[in-house]
């Protein structure tokens, strides 16, 4: 599995991690085909009782209700769209996975969901300025899924969390991958892209998250889609759901410009755009829905 042998220790830990659901796989294969329209999201869905009622109570809940009740599916993803649906399904499938505390990291306890929905819709926005052909849904799929590697690797890096502080006091200290490859023997985006290929997940969403913090490393032809989940990163970070223990750990690779159209002073007001999205499905997606 993979292209890198991973320590003994963390591939078990990936190994005994619970696979998504039938429905979530089905949802994510059917996102990375660009020729798919919402009505096959929507028949994929009602297979799923529970996924049905909980998107028709998203699509019905104060944030989404156009004060008019909605009573199918097919309707309620017309209404909600298809990354929220996505949403509801990964946060469903992956239980508290997503949810629990990430003490390697300093993470509170649904600070890593919240976060991954934040980067979500970031990478979504961003794709929306690229200046080629990238779908703004699989940017937002993959940012979803970014950091999922967090989940393995905070409990080794918790064992060494006095070491983790004395190297960020050092001013000259690498990026906060550098130091889970010292610490650890790997690093969380090699370990995502282990679980999204044990999870059968397709080759472009494990290639966003083995190379979107070093994405002048990724293949030409998913530089786009890489970038566009990188400069995601960042803009949720600085947003600050992403204010654990490496926040200030990462920089912005300047080789975004390239594939979008958007200089410094744009991705400012993309940081407000991203917040007042995130704050308008909260209470709906992480509380009605999550709760």
């Amino acid at each position: 599995m993979g292209t890198v042998n991973l320590p003994p220790d963390i591939a078990r830990e990936i190994e005994a991690l619970p696979m998504l659901s039938e429905v979530a796989s089905r949802l994510l294969m059917l996102a990375a085909d660009e020729d798919h329209d919402l009505r096959q999201v929507a028949k994929i869905i009602e297979t799923d009782v529970y996924l049905s009622a909980n998107v028709l109570k998203l699509a019905n809940s104060a944030a989404f209700s156009r004060g008019h009740q909605i009573e199918t599916v097919n309707r309620a993803v017309l209404q909600i769209g298809e990354g929220l649906v996505l949403s509801l399904a990964i946060g469903m499938s992956t239980g508290e996975l997503l949810k629990r505390p990430m003490a390697g990291y300093a993470q509170h306890e649904g600070t890593l969901w919240k976060f991954s929905l934040q980067e979500a819709i970031a990478a979504r926005e961003v794709a929306r300025h690229a200046k080629s052909d990238l779908r703004p849904d699989l940017a937002y799929t993959a940012g979803l899924l970014f950091n999922i590697g967090m989940v393995v690797m905070s409990d080794p890096l918790e064992k060494d969390s006095e070491r983790i502080v004395d190297v960020l006091d050092d001013p000259e200290h690498g990026d906060f991958l550098e130091l889970e490859r010292e610490l650890t023997g790997t690093d969380r985006d090699e370990v995502g892209a282990h679980i999204a290929e044990q999870w059968r997940l397709p080759e472009t969403i494990i290639t966003a998250i083995r190379y979107a913090h070093k994405p002048s490393e990724a293949p030409a032809k998913l530089a786009p889609l890489v970038y566009a989940v990188h400069v995601g990163d960042l803009l949720a970070r600085t947003i600050g759901f992403g204010s654990g223990i490496d926040a200030l750990c990462y920089t912005l690779d300047d080789g975004y410009s390239e594939h979008f159209n958007l200089d410094r002073a744009a991705l400012e007001h993309l940081i407000l755009d991203i917040l007042d999205e995130f704050n308008k499905i909260e209470q709906s997606i992480l509380g009605e829905s999550q709760g």
